[in-house]
């Protein structure tokens, strides 16, 4: 197991470079470097200020810096920001922040960092793709952010902020992109002025890309675009916006982790490689996972299942054999078609001392995607369709007092068609419709007591409503069609028809009341220290499952999570404004978390099921430091410190129709005909039988005292920027920079094969400039081709079994910028 280590860096360092802000404009950056470090404009607290005035922990990442590191996915934000672990479950991007974050890819996920572009939340972590391009900046918000942000903000917030129309300007860029892997981009944005109150900017991005793993996954194929129109009068403006995103392509399937077939060398191996069929139908046969071909005499997938196994006798049936795997490896063809758009408007009228905002939009998503996750096949055809309304009240920018009150609402239904299937053991689709209806009211006040010292205080009422109706029904042929499963009564005569296993349906209400209290204290003009205490909240929700009562149609449910952060924090300039040294010390109490796993639903049928599992504990250090030893020269260094246990996290695995327990897979074993009867528990967890209650019979999963998943010990980043004058007119930027992550679990089976390595992955670009009207730059990343597992998923069904995400492999380019 590799391990990382501080010393890899400096020569990672010194033998390579990356581009972390090669802009074009290399001329606009050398004034700034002359002048000292820049001042950074967020909106983190719905009002503009100093990124070194806000007692945040918020790292900002500009348009052009995304540019220069090719981020055109939401998880390349991982190479750029400490503390956050940005994964690929197929088409759903699960975004983590020290370690507070969701992995699912089903419908019914549920975000714990909330994503907003141009302020407007997007609820399905889907539709977060396609959205960087034309970009101001993106703000990364660590900590829960419950009074601002309100629901499903427990971890924190992520706000892309698009480049705005400019009144009175006639300008754009155009940047061409191409490497290897058959890469070639284009993004473009054009800003018209249409009068003296008027302007219109529209932009676009293209990207054509093959895939990183063998059988050609993990591609790039998207098309976006954007318009937006800007009125700007005297006291009042109005931004009218639409978006529209393709996402299409192969996608992500993931990479074998455990165990790799022999002769399998490259970490870019996918989970589905032909070469892997027989490592993973050598895995499913040693332990059991076969039934007599008899029962499906049509069905032909004998995998690597013994002629004659050692099976108990059948009554009234003959010696069993030949046998069929329950299990299939996964042969049908990956991909994805996803189209996301939407609308929205903002309103801003100075009132004089205050100002008023309105914030309306609309969101559509139309997915249509297939997985292929560790041996399993899982297809979800989906619509989203949301509604949002914020109102704001907010002070005067320039009054003393800053404070800001408002109103929300999202209306949001969802419907999809998911089929799931890993063979015989499980064939099934699971219809649902759902509904969320969100309103919340909140305010937050920044009073100042003096001249230096400063109050904070903050609450957010929430209230969610949710509701699901849906269905399980197995096709044929699975082991829902046997006499021996727990609905082969039901399903054994209708073959070869689908059958109707469960309906469930559910509405709960869900409130929370958050909050934010704190202090803040000038040193000096430019030392400012802080101390907060705040509250995030992430809402429950529904299973697409019956709950444990026999005969049961009451959809299971969980229950919120919620989570408590205090931070300490300092942000300083010193040597006349050329190096800044932020840092934060912070301690987060995590409840009621919530956890997705395999498990057998009230009714006795597979589900992917969330409960509130338990409760942890975070502390750590964040710190960031910015140097500019002379005006040619910058140098940057981020890191973060975390220090992550599981206080409590345990769960009850149910017993299969057999009275046996089911947890971690569903062969047989050789020592029982029934195709559910399971095996042990494939899990570091402590287990133990449940000797009593509804669940007799079942297994008790304790994982207390593991590190929280995606939650390295040491993340954080190092680069270095030089700039040499070639005349009046001419620029040359060299950049170098690495990223690096000490160890981290990918799952919460917590086995060895999801334990990420440490990895430090360096950079390298150079960049000539003309007068910031043209750049060309050459760029090479991931220079030492490091593997970076990204996640981590054990097959049900196939003890394990493991693949996981994996992050890009070595790469290179040139990049072509015209500023007009």
């Amino acid at each position: 197991m590799t391990r990382f280590h501080f010393g890899r860096l400096v020569p990672a360092l010194v033998a390579s470079a990356c581009a972390i802000g090669s802009s074009p404009e290399v001329r606009a950056a050398d004034d700034a470097a002359a002048a000292g470090i820049g001042e950074i404009i967020v909106t983190a607290q719905r009002r503009e200020e100093s990124e070194q005035k806000t007692s945040l922990a918020v790292s900002v990442v500009s348009g052009e810096e995304l540019r220069s590191a090719g981020a055109v996915q939401v998880r390349d934000l991982s190479t750029l920001v400490p503390g956050v672990q940005v994964g690929q479950g197929g088409a759903v991007t699960q975004i983590y922040i020290r370690g507070v974050g969701d992995f699912s890819a089903t419908p019914i996920t549920n975000p714990a960092v909330a994503f907003n572009l141009d302020g407007v939340y997007i609820t399905r972590p889907q539709a977060v793709e396609g959205n960087l391009y034309d970009i101001a900046r993106v703000e990364v918000l660590k900590g829960p952010q419950g009074t601002l942000y309100g629901r499903n903000a427990s971890g924190g917030a992520i706000n892309v902020i698009t480049a705005r129309p400019v009144v009175g300007s006639f300008s754009g860029y155009a940047v061409v992109d191409g490497g290897d892997y058959h890469r070639a981009g284009i993004e473009t944005a054009i800003n018209v002025p249409l009068g003296e109150q008027l302007a219109m900017r529209a932009s676009f991005q293209q990207v054509t890309r093959s895939g990183y793993t063998s059988d050609g996954s993990d591609d790039d194929h998207h098309q976006a675009g954007r318009l937006q129109l800007l009125w700007q009068g005297d006291a009042a403006s109005l931004l009218l916006g639409g978006d529209y995103a393709h996402v299409g392509g192969v996608g992500s399937t993931g990479v074998i982790l455990s165990p790799k077939a022999q002769g399998i060398t490259s970490a870019w191996t996918s989970s589905t490689d032909p070469r892997q069929m027989s490592s993973f139908y050598a895995a499913a046969a040693a332990q059991g996972v076969c039934i007599p071909s008899v029962f499906f005499p049509t069905v032909n997938n004998p995998g690597q299942c013994p002629a004659l196994a050692p099976y108990p006798p059948i009554p009234g049936l003959p010696p069993a054999g030949p046998y069929t795997s329950l299990v299939q490896f996964p042969t049908n063809p990956l991909n994805q078609d996803n189209r996301f758009w939407g609308t929205h408007a903002q309103l801003d009228w100075n009132l004089g001392a205050t100002v008023l905002s309105l914030l309306p939009s609309y969101r559509a998503a139309n997915m249509d995607y297939n997985l292929l996750p560790s041996g399993l096949s899982y297809a979800t055809p989906q619509d989203s369709h949301a509604t949002t309304v914020e109102a704001r009240l907010a002070s005067n920018a320039a009054a003393s007092t800053h404070w800001v009150f408002g109103l929300y609402h999202l209306n949001e239904t969802q419907s999809s068609h998911d089929t799931i299937s890993g063979g015989l053991v499980q064939n099934n689709r699971t219809p649902s419709d759902q509904t969320t209806h969100s309103n919340a009211a909140f305010g937050e006040i920044t009073l100042p007591m003096t001249e230096a010292l400063r109050l904070i205080a903050g609450a957010r009422y929430t209230q969610d409503h949710k509701s699901i109706d849906g269905s399980v029904t197995a096709n044929y042929p699975s082991v829902a069609y046997l006499p021996l499963s727990p609905s082969g009564i039901a399903c054994a005569g209708m073959v070869p028809n689908p059958c109707l296993l469960e309906t469930f349906s559910g509405a709960r209400d869900f409130s929370k009341v958050t909050w934010k209290a704190g202090v803040e204290y000038d040193l000096a003009p430019e030392h400012l220290v802080y101390a907060t205490a705040s509250t995030g909240y992430k809402s429950g929700g529904f299973n697409q499952a019956a709950t444990a009562t026999p005969g049961s149609t009451e959809a299971s449910s969980f229950d919120p999570e919620s989570l408590t952060a205090y931070a300490l924090g300092s942000k300083n300039r010193f040597l006349d404004n050329r190096l800044q040294l932020n840092l934060e010390a912070f301690h987060w109490d995590y409840k009621n978390h919530q956890e997705p796993h395999i498990t057998l639903d009230g009714q006795g049928q597979i589900a992917f099921a969330y409960e509130n599992a338990g409760t942890a504990t975070i502390n750590g250090v964040d710190f960031d430091v910015v140097y500019q030893p002379s005006s040619s020269d910058t140098l940057h260094v981020g890191a973060e410190y975390l220090h992550t246990r599981f206080d409590t996290f345990a769960y009850d695995v149910p017993p299969n129709a057999a009275g046996l327990p089911f947890a971690r897979g569903a062969g047989n074993g050789f020592t029982s005909f029934d195709p559910f009867s399971p095996l042990a528990a494939n899990t570091a967890c402590q287990t133990s039988a449940i000797s009593g209650g509804a669940l007799t019979g079942g297994v008790h999963v304790n994982c207390s005292g593991f590190e929280l998943t995606h939650a390295p010990k040491w993340s954080g980043s190092f680069g270095i920027e030089h700039r040499i004058g070639l005349g009046d007119r001419d620029r040359l930027l060299l950049a170098a920079d690495a990223q690096f992550a000490s160890q981290r679990w990918l799952a919460i089976d917590f086995l060895p094969s999801e334990r990420a390595p440490g990895y430090v992955s360096a950079n390298a670009s150079v960049t000539f400039d003309h007068a910031g009207r043209w750049s060309l730059a050459a760029y090479c990343r991931n220079i030492s081709d490091k593997a970076i597992y990204m996640t981590g998923f054990q097959n049900p069904f196939v003890a394990g079994y493991v693949s996981g995400a994996i992050a890009a492999p070595r790469t290179y380019g040139a990049r072509l910028s015209v500023n007009f």
